[in-house]
């Protein structure tokens, strides 16, 4: 079955959206940027820094080859091997394989109300030696009864670790409250270098700094080679997210050359094409993914994207009506990271009307439940189209899709 050959003559099959579920937000041309810098280096003519190869930045920023492996260090080399972990609910994969992989460990899991935690009933800061909260949905988590200070208080020695990556804007950052703060540089994420993320440490715990630092230039370099080749493998997936008439041809040959349709297509590119590397990150960054990260300091153009989703999605928001609108938005939410989730009923089925609509989308891609308590939580999410690649006109069109899709199969 293709995207253009209904299954039956009843079936109608709208022209596609051109746009993708994800986007390489720093843009078509900055990605080139960031690849001539890869091979500068790889050839060796790669531009110096002050700061050499050294992962520190200031005296609270560290840099690393990814998010994912900065956090990887913070559990598994600054925290001790029996840590006991508290957090909430729900988390990026990688992050919750990276708490189960140490087998020590117990991971505690708080209640969560939409985006607000719960303190743990019958227990205090003692209890605990790391908190670790991942905000959602482009809003920052709060706590109820703000448990978590009363928590510091309790434990001046308990780490509380936070992955902004998918929360509120940069700005938004609470330095009196959270020991460490981790972003990721992701292509499809906020800020944006092609790769590389950062840890903020605003702890005054002064050994944190530097051990995070330290244990981060013991791990094996990232090279020159690799660094070029992350970023050529990601060459097709730039054009395909980015550039509006490549989507078009990109979908046409796959549903009616090679077999695709409009679900199975993102589905099968985006399990062959992640965009970050699901083993081999715990290393540390190479002189050109250094390099590419030395803008950081500049957080403006994200601040202003961050704030272009969130007004993108409350507009999507605003035209489905208010039935629809409780049923689709996810945690209570009214805020968008630059993924746009929404919650649909009968995954399958729905996801092929909006696929006939014309809206390409990929069910859950990021968050996993600590427990399976929480599983149904998660249930139906899908990620629409970059609100940041369509016209009004197409937002319109994805609303209605969705309005549709939980009129026919959302009764139950």
């Amino acid at each position: 079955q293709t995207c253009n050959e209904p299954s039956n003559m009843a079936r109608k099959v709208d022209s596609v959206i051109p746009a993708t579920p994800a986007m390489a937000t720093c843009g078509f041309f900055s990605f080139f940027y960031h690849l001539f810098i890869a091979v500068l280096h790889l050839v060796g003519l790669g531009a110096k820094n002050e700061y050499g190869t050294s992962v520190r930045r200031g005296k609270n920023v560290v840099l690393g080859q990814s998010c994912r492996g900065l956090f990887g260090v913070l559990i598994k080399k600054v925290l001790k091997p029996n840590a006991r972990l508290l957090v909430n609910p729900f988390h990026h994969h990688a992050f919750l394989g990276i708490m189960r992989s140490e087998e020590g460990m117990t991971i505690s899991v708080c209640e969560q109300d939409g985006l607000v935690l719960k303190a743990p009933e019958g227990k205090k800061g003692t209890d605990y030696d790391a908190v670790v909260v991942t905000h959602m949905m482009g809003s920052d988590l709060t706590f109820e009864g703000d448990w978590l200070r009363r928590f510091r208080s309790e434990n001046p020695d308990i780490l509380l670790i936070e992955d902004r990556v998918q929360g509120g804007l940069i700005t938004d950052e609470q330095p009196d409250l959270f020991d460490v703060s981790l972003y990721s540089g992701g292509q499809d994420k906020l800020p944006n270098y092609m790769g590389g993320g950062y840890a903020t440490v605003h702890s005054n715990k002064e050994w944190l700094f530097d051990t995070l630092a330290d244990e981060m230039e013991k791990l094996p370099f990232e090279t020159a080679w690799e660094r070029v080749m992350f970023l050529v493998k990601k060459i097709p997936t730039v054009f395909i997210y980015n550039v509006r008439i490549a989507t078009r041809i990109v979908e046409f040959l796959a549903c009616n050359v090679l077999g695709f349709n409009r679900v199975s297509l993102p589905d099968s590119y985006r399990k062959n094409n992640p965009g970050f590397m699901h083993g081999g990150f715990m290393i540390r960054p190479s002189p050109a993914t250094l390099q590419s990260l030395a803008a950081l300091d500049n957080t403006a153009p994200w601040v202003a994207m961050q704030r272009r989703c969130i007004d993108l999605f409350q507009t999507f928001m605003s035209q489905l009506s208010e039935e629809t609108r409780e049923k689709a938005r996810l945690f209570k939410s009214t805020t968008s990271c630059c993924y746009f989730f929404v919650r649909i009923p009968n995954l399958d089925t729905a996801r092929q009307l909006l696929a006939d609509r014309g809206c390409v989308t990929v069910p859950n891609q990021t968050y996993r439940s600590v427990d399976k308590a929480h599983e149904a939580d998660l249930d139906g999410i899908i990620t629409l189209p970059s609100f940041l690649q369509l016209t009004d006109a197409e937002i319109t069109r994805v609303a209605g899709a969705i309005e549709d899709a939980w009129a026919q199969y959302g009764q139950n």
